[in-house]
């Protein structure tokens, strides 16, 4: 069946897409493997991996897509793409120069990397260079961590020395993510899922400082799916058919105002850890559709099994311990439900582009870009400094909530452990 739709934020239909990243596998003599994981389900994810010349799998060149079955099937093979680039640090060696960690962290400002960085401030790190996306002379010196989090890693250690890097990555790992990557048929439509993709990481944190850390109870808004449009409702009934278990639509926008929407379902009997997904988007219709698509996504990929990590944080502070299980249950109980509000119709890339960062503009923040290796189809990570990445607790990783957390929480509630400079935590 031809592919020929083209989607809420894509320049593209799914055709060319498919085409350009064919194009590029092929200069390099590469081929994609796909797997559908939904085993021919019209809502579904599908799986790519990257395989060379010889056939052989490529290290770090696997990706999934979620969705309607051709969009997840491109998705997957763009995810790919962008995950080989991600994950292999030696590729971005040559943008990374070191300067003192103090310097860095004064740039950055109340970030939450800064309290780490300032605690040993004439170490060198190791930093790449950013371009503020509204003002493109205006640059920002960033740990390289915050866009190739494989950079961090015990094997990695003799590079990074070698490039004049002398932190200590115990602890600066702890806070290293790719939140904010994102790979496009051009440099709007990547910039546009990286900036949305860094606003829903944000809104993540900020519900789960809300939900566990806050002393006052947290009443979630949650989507009432009988005002969805059609479509949604569908969608939103396949997921559970296939999930066995309802699915809650929950409302997490923040005070930037683009429409952020969690799909989750709480632990149970039959199923006990959470499930999630998340869409963010300036459509409210494409934020259920991205956040529906992911939850299904996480259960057809597989789960992680973090019961070493999670008795860890159980044993160092409870609040923390209760963010990673991330069991909204109770809270769910006494949710306020609200009518889908939607929003207006589809822009092209470029013109999101232009509004999503007039809404971080006009709550106070500032978005820096770089660029991710040299393909033809762009991959871009979008940083901005303030919006918190504490959501990394769900994979098990101790970090602590930033400025921006603590200034969101609704009342005085757990004390909350001091920010943690030497490379193991004591006590709770």
């Amino acid at each position: 069946m031809p592919i020929t739709e083209i989607t809420t934020e894509r320049e593209v239909s799914l055709s060319e897409a498919a085409e350009r990243a064919h194009r590029l596998l092929d200069q390099r003599g590469w081929q994609a493997h796909y797997d559908d994981l939904g085993h021919g389900a019209t809502v579904t994810a599908w799986r790519c991996t990257l395989h060379d010349a010889h056939g052989h799998p490529i290290p770090g060149g696997t990706g999934a897509g979620k969705g309607h079955t051709d969009a997840a099937r491109v998705g997957a093979v763009f995810e790919a793409i962008e995950h080989y680039t991600s994950r292999h640090p030696e590729l971005h060696h040559a943008d990374i120069a070191p300067h003192p960690a103090g310097t860095v962290a004064e740039a950055l400002g109340p970030d939450p990397i800064t309290a780490v960085l300032a605690a040993d401030p004439e170490v060198p790190v190791g930093c790449v260079r950013y371009h503020a996306a509204e003002e493109p002379q205006h640059e920002l010196l960033a740990p390289a961590a915050l866009s190739v989090p494989y950079y961090c890693a015990e094997d990695h250690a003799d590079q990074r020395r070698t490039l004049g890097d002398h932190a200590d990555y115990r602890v600066l790992a702890r806070y290293a993510s790719n939140s904010g990557s994102a790979i496009g048929t051009s440099h709007n439509e990547a910039l546009l899922h990286a900036l949305n993709e860094a606003i829903e990481r944000d809104a993540l944190s900020l519900l789960l400082v809300r939900a566990f850390l806050a002393e006052r109870a947290y009443r979630p808004q949650v989507l009432d799916v009988d005002t969805l449009p059609g479509e949604l409702v569908e969608m939103t009934t396949a997921v559970e058919n296939h999930l066995g278990d309802s699915v809650w639509l929950v409302e997490i926008t923040t005070d930037i105002g683009v429409p952020t929407v969690l799909a989750y379902t709480p632990p149970s009997t039959h199923h006990p850890r959470h499930r999630r997904g998340l869409g963010t988007s300036l459509s409210r219709h494409h934020a259920i559709y991205r956040a529906l698509g992911e939850l299904l996504q996480g259960e057809l990929v597989g789960e992680v099994t973090l019961t070493e990590q999670l008795a860890h944080l159980a044993d160092y502070h409870t609040g923390l311990h209760r963010c990673a299980t991330f069991d909204l249950g109770a809270h769910l109980a006494h949710a306020e439900t609200i009518p889908y509000r939607p929003t207006p119709g589809h822009q092209a890339p470029a013109d999101q582009v232009e509004a999503v960062l007039a809404h971080l503009r006009a709550a106070g923040y500032t978005a820096y870009t770089r660029t991710l290796g040299q393909h033809t189809l762009p991959i871009v990570h979008a940083l901005v400094p303030g919006l918190e990445r504490f959501m990394t607790i769900l994979q098990g990783v101790l970090n602590l909530p930033g400025p921006r957390a603590h200034h969101h929480r609704n009342a005085p509630g757990e004390h909350l452990p001091a920010q943690r400079t030497s490379p193991e935590p004591n006590g709770s």
